[in-house]
C-alpha cells in the first residue's frame, strides 16, 4: 500500500472516514524519515528534527494523531531522541507494530467494503487521468 501512491491515497481516505488514518500517516512519515536519512549530504539535524516531529505528532501522549502502541515503544524511541543523530532504524519496531495493526485490523475491514470493490475502477480513472496529464505535457513540449 505504501509503495502505490494511488492505493495509499484511497486507503487513507477510507481510514480517515473511520477515524484511524493516523496509523497510515505515521507509516508514511517513517518511510520519509528513512528515505531522508539515506540522502548523502543531508544535515544531521534534519533527521533529528524529523524524528522529533514524528514523536510529537504520533507518539506523544494526548497528541491529536496519537497512534496506539505500547509505552515501551514510546520510551525506546524517546531515549534515542536525545542523541545527536538518531539512527535510521529508530522507528523499525514501531513500523512493524503499525504494519501489523493495519494488516490485522483496518486492511481486513477495508477489503470487505464497497470502496475496495470499486477500487479497480477508481485506479483505472486515476491512471487515465495521470496519463492524460502526461500526454498534455508532452504535447506542449512538441
Amino acid at each position: 500500500v505504501l509503495e502505490d501512491s494511488i492505493l495509499c491515497e484511497e486507503f487513507l481516505t477510507y481510514l480517515d472516514k473511520n477515524h484511524c488514518g493516523e496509523t497510515l500517516r505515521c507509516l508514511i512519515e517513517i518511510k520519509q524519515y528513512k528515505q531522508r536519512h539515506e540522502v548523502k549530504g543531508a544535515e544531521k539535524h534534519e533527521s533529528r528534527d524529523r524524528a522529533f516531529a514524528i514523536y510529537f505528532r504520533f507518539l506523544n501522549p494526548g497528541s491529536a494523531e496519537e497512534v496506539s502502541v505500547h509505552s515501551n515503544e514510546r520510551h525506546y524511541i524517546a531515549q534515542f531522541l536525545a542523541s545527536e543523530n538518531p539512527p535510521k532504524e529508530l522507528f523499525d519496531r514501531l513500523e512493524h507494530t503499525l504494519l501489523a495493526q493495519i494488516k490485522d485490523q483496518q486492511w481486513i475491514k477495508y477489503t470487505g467494503t464497497a470502496e475496495y470493490a470499486n477500487l479497480v475502477g477508481i485506479l483505472r480513472e486515476k491512471v487515465a487521468e495521470l496519463q492524460g496529464r502526461q500526454t498534455s505535457k508532452s504535447c506542449l513540449i512538441q
